[in-house]
């Protein structure tokens, strides 16, 4: 019957969440956008608040600082004290309190005559260190050299040993070969003298 009297009202399916769809880093049905859409204006209705107030400082603080002196000189007026407002008024500045800046001067000299001295030093150092390296190419280029030539005189003996290995075998062979002459030699000569 509720339905026959107010046919157009139809009641809401209930909404099933996943566990994924909870989560707002994960996935954001329509509830989390709706609500993260109705955050956002009120975000940048604050920024844009807080950018109104600080123009607003940034305007107010110069001014300030002209009128403060000002305003300590009449503020008496509030009290009653007429006559103390006019000579507030009235009375020049203070004068500024003499700062003795001779120490800071001298200071500033010793320190600009030391940062002189220390980029000289600097300088120094500089030029001992390039002599100190060209010192170290020259030594490394005479030990590449002289390890080239030990290895060409390596070559060289070794080429030599290799000659005078080959004259001793031949030496040897040769004498080998004038021994066994001899030998028949004498047994050919042995056998004509007895034969």
């Amino acid at each position: 019957m509720a339905d026959r009297k107010n046919p157009a009202r139809v009641e809401p399916e209930p909404t099933v969440y996943r566990q994924s769809d909870r989560d707002p880093e994960t996935a954001k049905p329509s509830a989390w956008r709706a609500i993260a859409r109705h955050r956002e204006p009120e975000r940048s209705s604050q920024s844009g608040m807080f950018e109104r107030a600080l123009g607003i400082a940034r305007t107010v603080a110069p001014i300030a600082g002209k009128v403060a002196p000002l305003a300590r000189k009449i503020l008496p007026l509030l009290e009653g004290n007429i006559a103390t407002a006019v000579a507030n008024v009235l009375s020049p500045p203070p004068p500024a309190a003499h700062v003795d800046l001779e120490p800071i001067e001298n200071a500033l000299a010793r320190m600009r005559r030391e940062g002189l001295e220390l980029r000289g030093q600097i300088g120094d150092h500089t030029a001992t260190l390039n002599r100190i390296q060209e010192h170290l190419e020259t030594v490394r280029d005479a030990t590449e050299r002289n390890a080239l030539e030990q290895r060409e005189l390596m070559q060289d003996m070794l080429r030599l040993r290799a000659k005078v290995t080959l004259g001793t075998w031949l030496g040897i062979a040769l004498l080998t070969g004038s021994i066994l002459i001899n030998i028949l030699f004498f047994a050919r000569l042995a056998h004509l003298i007895h034969g």
